[in-house]
């Protein structure tokens, strides 16, 4: 489970690409359900896939304490490498892999 979460973080800002691209898509076949249904309805069950995915992303943060959140929400969704995350905070590196790695074995219980 704990990989499963952190794989999920590390691909937050690729899961937010492809819900775009599957509501281009969508868009796309506007006025021509009838003649696509079954790719509107592929793409309708992506679109709420990715939706519920992040949304679960998002809430599952609020269990975890100020730090972890910002370390997490750094690192994994603005790509804030963990040097920089240390220094920003006035931490060593290894206190902030520690945190987050407790937060992704917390998140994933």
């Amino acid at each position: 489970m704990i990989k499963r979460t952190e794989y999920d973080f590390k691909n937050f800002n690729a899961f937010i690409g492809r819900l775009r691209e599957c509501k281009v898509d969508l868009n796309c076949y506007a006025g021509q359900e009838d003649r696509f249904s079954e790719e509107v309805r592929e793409l309708n069950l992506l679109i709420r896939d990715y939706e519920n995915k992040l949304k679960i992303m998002k809430l599952s943060l609020n269990v975890l304490n100020e730090l972890d959140q910002v370390i997490l929400t750094d690192y994994y969704f603005s790509n804030i490498p963990i040097n920089d995350i240390a220094i920003k905070l006035n931490v060593s590196s290894n206190t902030i892999s520690k945190h987050k790695k407790k937060s992704i074995e917390e998140l994933s219980k």
